[in-house]
């Protein structure tokens, strides 16, 4: 009796041992697909982010000279060499409020500089001003972006509030629309800091350089508190 009471057991225990191994692997199963279903949304997230700085660089730089025309007096003036053009680029801080480093950015999209070298400021005032001389390539209020090209030919990335790409924003009201040419330190549009609190995980505002030359890089001279307009704060230390 014993001896049967052992073989009906093993033969009872065989089929569900089987059968537990096959739960555990679709278990396991699932458990891959949702981690790889969350990767690609984290993933994706971070291309909508990006891709709109991304394309920038691939433009190839044109330093933006005077056409060789004769004054009034009829003399044809010496132009600026390039590098002498680039070395002179200001930049204004966009807004009053708290600068840092790209490093202090809680996003590593641009804190690790993925996208380019740049600067970052936290807005406290509610009026956007143009942080360099130059055209305005691309303009959109609802993706809180602004794309400008200066006379020394850097692309220049105000991107105001974190994920505002991705979820839009109705607390940014540009007054320039692409084509526009602006000053450094010229009114270019209004913020709405409760709206934007609202829709975006941070408005603390990126300001990137994504074409820099390779012996170019951005300094910050100061953090903290800084007036909307300030200049020489932030400089491009171009290394030789």
């Amino acid at each position: 009796m014993r001896v049967c009471n052992v073989v009906w057991g093993a033969a009872y225990i065989g089929p569900f041992s089987e059968w537990s191994w096959v739960t555990t692997l679709g278990v396991i199963a699932i458990g891959v697909i949702l981690l790889w279903a969350l990767y690609k949304l984290v993933i994706n997230k971070r291309n909508n982010e990006t891709k709109h700085i991304k394309k920038v660089k691939k433009v190839k730089r044109v330093v933006i000279t005077d056409e060789d025309m004769p004054d009034e007096n009829g003399i044809t003036p010496i132009h600026k060499k390039e590098e002498d053009i680039e070395a002179e680029e200001v930049i204004a801080m966009p807004f009053s409020g708290e600068l840092m480093e790209l490093s202090k950015v809680p996003d590593p999209v641009f804190s690790e500089k993925m996208v380019g070298d740049g600067f970052a400021v936290k807005p406290s005032s509610e009026e956007i001003l143009a942080p360099v001389n130059g055209m305005i390539k691309e303009a959109k209020s609802d993706r809180a972006t602004l794309i400008f090209n200066t006379t020394a030919g850097r692309d220049v990335v105000l991107h105001i509030g974190l994920n505002a790409n991705e979820q839009g924003s109705t607390g940014v009201n540009f007054k320039v629309k692409e084509g526009d040419r602006v000053s450094v330190g010229q009114k270019i549009g209004t913020l709405d800091l409760n709206k934007m609190k609202e829709e975006v995980t941070s408005i603390i505002s990126p300001i990137i350089f994504p074409n820099l030359k390779e012996t170019e890089r951005i300094v910050v001279k100061q953090q903290g508190k800084v007036e909307a307009g300030m200049k020489g704060i932030v400089t491009i230390k171009i290394d030789k």
